[in-house]
């Protein structure tokens, strides 16, 4: 990507080497989104660390049986956290590099009674568990699971010693979770014949869900006063947690509404700083979202294959307007960091880009920190 960018790009500037303090202001003001010289930026580099345990360790193609929790055990994992963080350290951005206790894994899934087996694609369900009422559909907290979960979040936290932010993982949604567990097919005629089930089933994923969040707020210290969000790594000066529902791409927006949105309430209003993450396959229930003032902010993932930022500009420009903070994260290219640079308010705006080498990212960095140099100077 970097031989895209046909023009030169000046060396690092004097901001281009940025304290802690300065970094922690630019989120600061991100959260208020008041205005600033440019957005805040952060990178993700490489393969994902829940890829590389995957290729590393030969569950990618391990179908014959469900994995087990002994499977992802935290000393097998800890190495590619700790080679992931030495990578990330080369690497000039506004993020705090965090570690997520293996983002992508089926960690809800698991905890409600599902059996899911390695694929060459990730994972799969190896069948489908019926409910009979609402109350049979929860995450075992307790469970082996979840203790799993607990552990690894505590072991990171040990092996981090205050160098890097320990996120919440990104956890599958209310909806898929609960798709996971009786079936696409079953879940989208409860969605027709008894959407009241559905609510109620929904009610008590989200408690498990809650206490999640307090278990990982319990076994994770601050970070320099605050939290960092998920594979975003955005820095909020309190606490904060990440949710996404990829099967909401799916549903109708009044569908949607009347069956999870009071559940995903209840997850953003028990933290400070709440953040969506959305597919943009999924932009037709953005005016629900928008409505809510317990969500502090939106992340729209870019694809590669999907529409361009500058397709997508009428519903991001739409999320700015009603002041809530628009995390944009992809693999994405320069016309679409132009687009953004140009026709987004750089108040309330992040930008996680994907590279594939540090170097890649170093490059945008630079490029980014002169564009905005620029911009300031034909004001």
């Amino acid at each position: 990507m970097i031989e895209m960018c046909g023009q030169e790009i000046r060396s690092a500037h004097s901001d281009a080497s940025m304290a802690a303090e300065e970094r922690l202001d630019r989120f600061r003001r991100f959260w208020a989104i008041e205005a600033t010289d440019r957005p805040t930026v952060g990178f993700q580099v490489g393969p994902s660390i829940l890829e590389r345990f995957l290729r590393a360790d030969g569950l990618r193609g391990a179908t014959s049986q469900p994995i087990s929790p002994d499977l992802v055990a935290p000393e097998a994992i800890l190495p590619h956290y700790e080679q992931q963080w030495t990578l990330m350290a080369g690497v000039e951005q506004d993020s705090f590099w965090s570690a997520q206790p293996l983002c992508g894994f089926p960690w809800l899934e698991l905890m409600t009674g599902c059996a899911i087996c390695g694929s060459p694609l990730g994972f799969v369900s190896a069948g489908v568990v019926a409910i009979r009422t609402p109350a049979e559909c929860v995450l075992d907290t307790d469970g082996a699971w979840a203790q799993r979960l607990l552990g690894i979040t505590t072991r990171l936290a040990q092996a981090s010693g205050g160098r890097f932010p320990i996120s919440g993982p990104t956890l599958s949604g209310i909806a898929d979770t609960l798709g996971a567990r009786v079936g696409a097919p079953a879940l989208a005629r409860l969605l027709r014949q008894d959407i009241e089930f559905v609510r109620e089933c929904a009610h008590h994923l989200t408690g498990g869900i809650l206490r999640i969040v307090q278990q990982h707020r319990d076994a994770t210290p601050d970070f320099l006063g605050g939290s960092c969000l998920g594979s975003a790594s955005v820095w909020a000066p309190g606490s904060s947690w990440m949710t996404r529902d990829r099967l909401a791409t799916f549903l109708g927006p009044d569908l949607y509404v009347d069956a999870f949105l009071a559940s995903h309430r209840r997850i953003w209003e028990a933290t400070n700083y709440s953040v969506f993450q959305l597919d943009p396959g999924a932009l037709h229930i953005l005016d629900a979202l928008l409505a809510e003032g317990s969500l502090r902010a939106i992340e729209v993932v870019q694809h590669p294959n999907g529409p361009s930022i500058r397709d997508m500009l009428p519903a991001l420009q739409a999320i700015q307007t009603h002041r809530k903070g628009l995390i944009i994260q992809g693999m994405m290219n320069k016309d679409d960091i132009d687009d953004a640079l140009q026709g987004l308010s750089h108040a309330g705006l992040h930008l996680t880009l994907f590279s594939a080498t540090a170097e890649e990212a170093r490059f945008w960095m630079r490029y980014i920190l002169e564009q905005c140099r620029r911009a300031r100077e034909e004001r």
